[in-house]
């Protein structure tokens, strides 16, 4: 879920839980994702497995940051970009790595 408040060219809310600041004009829309997060879900590490050939792996990602730009036309947001998540070691919560994740958006003005 998105959400997404306006004041003037400035915008800020959260996507997926994570919070973000940006500029809105009449035409186009980007936002970059805030780099100290105050919710808990942006912090913490979260599981996901891969299918291997050997059996099911199980990695834990941060997310680390984000960005999307698109375009505005009446109501309606389309837009894509990238967030890109810190594997991390499970005992020692330390990064070893980084996967990165390119999306997209349509969203509805309300």
């Amino acid at each position: 879920m998105v959400q997404i408040s306006q004041s003037g060219a400035a915008i800020s809310g959260t996507f997926d839980n994570c919070s973000f600041h940006g500029t809105v004009s009449d035409t186009s829309i980007s936002w970059t994702q805030d780099a100290q997060q105050a919710g808990i879900v942006c912090r913490v590490a979260y599981p996901i497995f891969c299918l291997r050939e050997g059996g099911i792996e199980l990695f834990f990602i941060r997310p680390k940051t984000g960005s999307i730009a698109g375009t505005v036309s009446g109501t309606k947001i389309s837009a894509s970009g990238s967030s890109t998540f810190d594997i991390v070691d499970p005992p020692t919560g330390q990064s070893i790595g980084t996967i990165q994740f390119t999306l997209g958006l349509s969203l509805q003005r309300q």
